[in-house]
């Protein structure tokens, strides 16, 4: 499938949008070097493959750095198009916001259908005999099959390295990925055989910690278990031993609880000097029978203390009625006192009272309104007053700016006569047709001294001319005077337009003035006549100074507060007086004791009340104490009941309790016991686990030795095959005479010669070498005998071979980024033939415009299948190549 159209858009050198009809066999890309020749082919690489191969070595260059540099750093679209049999292959990605998209390529069918991913692209590019093979390096090997850059047959000519010079020769073969994965299974043979080391070092370090830990298994005394086994018999079996040696434990902490308790009671009875128990259960009956005493007393003294707290009672309200009578006969005392400043009268007469109130209420009501207006009421009176004289004043200077209008305008008419008389501008003509005159004498030259305007005769010469000369200069003297007398009656024109502006202001201000004043005058009486008509006016307060009326207001206020206050008084007097006789009348008080009696015979009840209830507190002690005596005896005896025997209650405590605390002693070792016996089989249990994890851990090492030695076995079978291809047997088929190398190299080489170039060297290794042409037929490496051009024509011969044999992709074209560096005339010449044969698509590039032309002189019969593009600038933007064709 040939190439029919490359479209690149925003790629390295490309901005914008750029097309390449490609439907010719033949397309030439000329321009200088630096204007983007290589890019085309990286685009066309980047395309097919997803990488540059002349930029993989660099290890900071990413797939985005392809973008051109003159795009927009936030919106950008970068992607090359490839069209081949109207199939359309599309790589690209988007920035959006500043940032890269993911990478996409995917083929468009000519029936609509797309194959999207590298893989599906990859396996629709391959030829179906390397689909068969399983290979899957397509995109790599496309640019190496294609396309053959300036950088790769550099490499091969200036290597001189054996090992540099077969891995430059690989790259032009397409084998460089091949070499890759050598030095890669290399690399990883390396990393398996130090990683079989530490397997075994780890293996026996394993091994030692596993002996290390069986040492750790505890062994535990067996004699409680042969004792366990026959009271419980339970059978010498460790699982079932380990089942019911907990509940023996549960049983052993039981019985230990119920011993240890009965051991702490014993011995609280033994503290509190009893010597048996039957002795505290004496203790506990009279404890008993004296809390009953004691219950029974101290009944009665309740009694006793209700009864005189009846009588206190009623004392205390006796003398409570007796504060109450003190403290009315006070408030009688105050309210006449108040009262007593307002009238005279016992009891004062009410109504009374109230009059006064209301009059003294309506006097502070007319000094309110007089405080509150007396001060505009004074000001409009003020106004009123001085009123009649400013309007006089006004209407002065009202008369008095009139008249200096007047003036003005009389003056202001006198100016402007006199501009209008000097504006006829008579004289100005005058002095002009005179200027006139004089230049166009001065232009005729010839005038015979005669005037051409009154056609008097002045003589010969220069007469005329200087008559008219002192004409012109005297009036322009006149002139200069009148312009003086015109400037100044301008200026006194605007200063008097000025003082008329400024008179006719003040005027205008000063009668706005006196209607000002008028209606002043007008709304001061009006206000006034508000003022008066108010209910509460009162002139005599008008008049008086405004301090003055507010000191008789606070005079007033005083007043009226001590009339309300003597009202309140009286009220309350009447009712404390009732209430007064109210209270002697239903208690009695001065008819049947003292207070100071009442107060006697209070305290000494209190005092009776106090030693009463003395007297109960010390039997609620005495009771408390007993109860508490009562109560720890009987948590005692009843723990005790239900664990001694009764005839243990007449036995010494004593021995009763050594007795319980040796059997208490061997209870604890018997516990003891099994806890070691269960920690032990724990113990064991975990070591035992640790145990088979680490030989777990330990079967996994040997089988992962074992995977790893048998994947060595089968990466040194790869190498050693590997060496043996690449070595060897790719040597024999070069050296081939008939391989299409030499037969490129016989027909471009410019200086044939007859013996025939050999590839020698081992494995990874490259010598190229000529055979000379003595007797023993030595060989000579080609790096000392062929020059730099020959060099070049066979990296080209190599490529053209395997291009000519490729069967890696359905596309069917040879690409060779300038071709002719470091050849002569004559390589140049050979090369156009073969190029010009080749039976494929070529695309080729050339800084030589004199290599252009040759190759289409010598392929002038297929001029019709050849087409140029001409690049013109560095920076490539749309427009800037040029198609030509020669249809």
């Amino acid at each position: 499938m040939k190439i029919q159209m490359v479209r690149i858009q925003n790629f390295r050198k490309y901005f914008g949008l750029h097309e390449f009809n490609l439907s010719k066999d033949i397309t030439i890309f000329y321009g200088p070097n630096g204007y983007g020749k290589s890019t085309f082919f990286d685009a066309l690489e980047w395309c097919i493959s997803g990488t540059i191969h002349r930029f993989s070595r660099q290890k900071d260059f990413s797939d985005k750095d392809v973008i051109c540099f003159q795009c927009d750093e936030r919106e950008a679209i970068c992607s090359v198009e490839v069209i081949f049999e109207n199939h359309k292959l599309v790589r690209g990605f988007k920035i959006v916001d500043g940032t890269p998209s993911n990478m996409t390529v995917s083929i468009t069918k000519p029936d609509g259908s797309t194959i999207r991913g590298k893989t599906l692209v990859d396996q629709f590019l391959r030829k179906t005999s390397y689909l068969k093979s399983g290979r899957t390096l397509v995109g790599d090997l496309v640019k190496q099959t294609h396309i053959l850059s300036q950088d790769q047959i550099t490499d091969f000519i200036s290597h001189d390295d054996a090992k540099q010079r077969f891995e430059a020769l690989s790259d032009i073969m397409g084998l460089k990925n091949v070499l890759s994965l050598v030095d890669n299974m290399k690399s990883i043979r390396s990393k398996l055989q130090s990683h079989n080391l530490k397997i075994e070092d780890t293996i026996q370090s394993q091994t030692s910690v596993i002996d290390k830990r069986k040492e750790d298994l505890v062994s535990f005394d067996s004699s409680y278990i042969k004792k366990w086994s026959e009271d419980k018999t339970i059978p010498l079996d460790f699982d079932q031993l380990q089942v019911q040696v907990p509940k023996i434990q549960e049983e052993l902490l039981s019985r230990t609880g119920l011993i240890s308790q009965r051991v702490d009671k014993l011995e609280i009875l033994n503290g509190l000097g009893y010597n048996m128990i039957q002795d505290c259960v004496d203790r506990k009956n009279d404890l008993a029978k004296e809390l009953e005493l004691h219950n029974e007393q101290t009944e009665n003294a309740q009694k006793l203390l209700t009864q005189v707290s009846t009588v206190i009672d009623s004392l205390s309200g006796d003398k409570a009625h007796f504060d109450t009578l003190n403290k009315l006969e006070i408030e009688e005392r105050e309210c006449l006192e108040i009262v007593k400043k307002v009238s005279k009268n016992d009891p004062p007469d009410a109504l009374e009272l109230t009059k006064i109130l209301s009059q003294k209420r309506r006097l502070l009501t007319k000094h309110d309104t007089a405080l509150l207006y007396i001060q505009e009421y004074q000001e409009l009176e003020r106004i009123i007053a001085i009123i009649p004289t400013l309007k006089e004043q006004q209407y002065t200077k009202v008369n008095k700016l009139r008249k200096r209008r007047e003036r003005l305008l009389t003056l202001l008419s006198v100016v402007n006569n006199r501009i209008s008389n000097h504006a006829s501008g008579s004289y100005i003509n005058l002095v002009a047709n005179v200027q006139n005159i004089f230049e166009h004498l001065k232009k005729e030259h010839v005038h015979d001294g005669i005037c051409p305007v009154c056609s008097v005769d002045h003589g010969n010469g220069n007469q005329l001319e200087d008559r008219i000369h002192e004409s012109i200069q005297r009036h322009n003297e006149n002139l200069q005077q009148y312009t003086n007398v015109s400037e100044s009656l301008s200026s006194r024109k605007k200063r008097y337009e000025t003082h008329l502006q400024q008179t006719e202001k003040d005027q205008k201000d000063a009668q706005d003035k006196e209607k000002e004043y008028e209606l002043n005058h007008k709304n001061s009486h009006y206000r006034i006549s508000q003022i008066k008509q108010f209910e509460d006016f009162q002139l005599e307060l008008f008049n008086l100074p405004f301090q003055k009326v507010q000191q008789a207001r606070e005079l007033i206020q005083n007043e009226i507060n001590n009339i309300e206050a003597a009202k309140q008084a009286n009220n309350k007097l009447t009712q404390v007086r009732l209430d007064l006789n109210n209270l002697k009348n239903t208690t009695g008080l001065s008819k049947v004791y003292t207070e100071q009696e009442a107060e006697s015979k209070l305290q000494r009840f209190k005092r009776a009340l106090g030693r009463i209830n003395n007297y109960i507190l010390l039997k609620n002690l005495s009771r408390d104490k007993t109860i508490t005596e009562i109560n720890s005896l009987n948590g005692v005896l009843m723990s005790l009941q239900e664990s001694i025997a009764k005839d243990e209650y007449e036995k010494s405590l004593s021995p009763l309790i050594s007795q319980y605390k040796t059997e208490l002693q061997g209870l604890k070792e018997e516990y003891a016991a099994t806890a070691a016996f269960v920690q032990s089989l724990s113990t064991n249990q975990k070591i035992q686990k640790d145990i088979k994890e680490m030989e777990k851990i330990r079967n996994n090492m040997i089988q992962e030795f074992s995977v790893a030695t048998e994947k060595l076995t089968e990466i040194q079978t790869f190498l050693e095959e590997a060496a043996k291809r690449l070595g060897t047997t790719a040597k024999d088929i070069l050296n081939q005479s008939s391989s299409s190398i030499q037969k490129y190299f016989r027909y471009l080489n410019p200086m044939p010669i007859t013996s025939p170039i050999r590839f020698e060297g081992n494995d990874d290794e490259l010598k190229i070498m000529l055979q000379t042409s003595g007797e023993n037929k030595s060989l000579s490496n080609v790096q000392y005998t062929l020059s730099s051009g020959q060099l070049n024509v066979l990296a080209i011969s190599i490529f053209l071979a395997v291009n000519q044999s490729q069967q890696v992709s359905v596309l069917d074209f040879v690409a060779i980024d300038d071709p002719i560096q470091n050849m002569d005339d004559v390589n140049q010449f050979s090369i156009c033939d073969v190029l010009g044969t080749l039976s494929k698509q070529l695309l080729f590039a050339t800084h030589d415009y004199e290599f252009v032309k040759l190759f289409i002189k010598k392929n002038e019969h297929r001029k019709d299948e050849i087409q140029v593009y001409m690049i013109d600038a560095p920076q490539l933007t749309e427009k800037k190549i040029k198609r030509l064709t020669f249809e």
